[in-house]
């Protein structure tokens, strides 16, 4: 499955609050970061990914472009929370081995 590929699948994933799924796709020494959360390592990602899943109902996450260059992918989303909240957010992903090691989110 090559990077464009597997985001989507990621996407997918958190969409669908696959908590399991997604701790599949991260690299054990994951970073995530946006406008509210700072999590490092996968034990604290995963937490950071469960108390966003539990502060709603339903997440619907629209690619818009989304661009591929060595170890990074770059999305334009629509991310539609509880079928009324819209954010526009850009995820900026790295990659090790195969696996998620570094997700960035910046709303815009």
């Amino acid at each position: 499955m090559n990077k464009i590929e597997f985001v989507k699948n990621y996407f997918l994933k958190f969409a669908k609050k696959d908590i399991s799924s997604l701790e599949e796709m991260f690299h054990t020494n994951i970073t995530l970061r946006d406008w509210e959360i700072y999590a490092e390592g996968i034990l604290e990602v995963i937490e950071a990914n469960k108390k966003i899943f539990s502060s709603c109902d339903s997440i619907l996450v629209k690619p818009l472009n989304i661009w591929e260059n060595s170890n990074h992918i770059i999305a334009e989303l629509e991310i539609l929370i509880n079928g009324k909240e819209q954010l526009k957010v850009i995820d900026l992903f790295e990659f090790k081995n195969d696996k998620i090691i570094s997700i960035k989110a910046f709303k815009g």
